[in-house]
């Protein structure tokens, strides 16, 4: 048996923008980062669920305290007596809802569209089993993501530590490429199978590319675009459209393309694409792209600002030293990576 979403929760809608919060309130307020102020009024006296209705994050879900609001940005969805706020997000993160989404610039979802999406018709008992199951495995992913992120600081302490005299003299990023562009701008049309086309949502936080929601294109667009802006090994990945500044390393011979989210990069023979990438990830660059962006709900940063990042170059054998040492964490970290997310669901 089988019935839809909106048959168990309610539709809630807000028209709050971030400037109507304030510090301080009765009742808190959240957006697509989380906790974002206070208001005197709340939208929801039940644990509910908030989803990203457009723009970077689109499809992600939050629970949200009983007594509470969200802005504007945020479908509010109510579970109906009975069904735990938890069961809902679980599933509608099985939905990946920012995988279907709408709008060429600006990407949208709609709960007249995933509302009436097909789900199982769980009993309380069920739908009680299941949520301990997923609970228990969200709790060890945290662990394991834990982990993980107290690699990531001693990578970054080491980073700190090995260039802390390195720092003064500083050259744009361009310096230190032969080759920085993004990928394909033109509409591309899509096949059931085919040729990888990677979009900024394949280029993981973690430093992971992700191929598991791809797209498929065929093999003339995939050699037009292969011909401007392949990759190759060793090459730097880096956001530019969306989610700005998550950077991978391609660390195989590639066999993909991508659109105009992701930029190459291609460091010069004198540079390490460790040492790059995490250049790239420190927080002096990171604040460069934040305060650079540019747009309103879809932020870009452009090909001409990357090539202009204020940066600084080591000698070789301390780039050497350092991805050497990064490379022994990483085996580690990525065996970390890889046990997160075998218990993906």
């Amino acid at each position: 048996m089988h019935k839809t979403l909106s048959s168990i929760v309610q539709k809630g809608s807000s028209s709050i923008k971030l400037s109507d919060v304030s510090s301080s309130g009765k009742h808190p307020v959240f957006g697509a980062s989380g906790l974002v102020g206070y208001l005197d009024t709340f939208q929801t006296d039940v644990e509910s669920v908030a989803i990203i209705k457009d723009g970077a994050g689109v499809g992600r879900s939050q629970i949200i305290p009983p007594y509470s609001s969200v802005l504007g940005t945020m479908q509010l969805i109510k579970p109906n007596t009975g069904i735990k706020a938890s069961y809902i997000k679980y599933l509608v993160d099985s939905m990946h809802l920012g995988d279907a989404y709408t709008g060429a610039t600006i990407p949208h979802i709609y709960y007249k569209d995933y509302g009436e999406k097909r789900i199982p018709d769980h009993s309380e008992f069920e739908r009680r089993n299941i949520c301990k199951v997923l609970d228990s495995i969200v709790e060890e992913t945290n662990l394991l993501q834990h982990q993980v992120c107290f690699l990531d600081e001693q990578v970054k302490s080491l980073f700190n530590e090995m260039f802390a005299n390195d720092k003064d003299d500083h050259v744009p990023l361009k310096d230190l490429c032969t080759k920085i562009t993004d990928g394909e701008h033109g509409s591309v049309p899509r096949i059931e199978t085919g040729h990888i086309f990677l979009s900024a949502k394949n280029i993981l936080s973690s430093g992971v590319i992700d191929q598991r929601n791809i797209s498929f294109i065929d093999d003339d667009w995939y050699n037009k675009i292969y011909r401007r802006c392949g990759p190759q090994k060793n090459d730097i990945l880096m956001t530019t459209t969306g989610t700005i500044g998550n950077v991978a390393i391609v660390v195989s011979d590639p066999k993909f393309v991508f659109d105009r989210g992701i930029t190459l990069l291609r460091p010069r023979e004198s540079v390490s694409p460790v040492f790059l990438a995490n250049l790239l990830r420190t927080e002096s660059v990171q604040a460069q792209m934040q305060e650079g962006k540019h747009g309103s709900a879809l932020k870009h940063f452009f090909i001409n600002q990357v090539e202009r990042l204020s940066v600084f170059l080591p000698n070789e054998a301390k780039q050497k030293s350092f991805a050497k040492a990064v490379t022994q964490i990483n085996k580690l970290r990525f065996k970390y990576l890889l046990f997160a997310e075998n218990r993906h669901f």
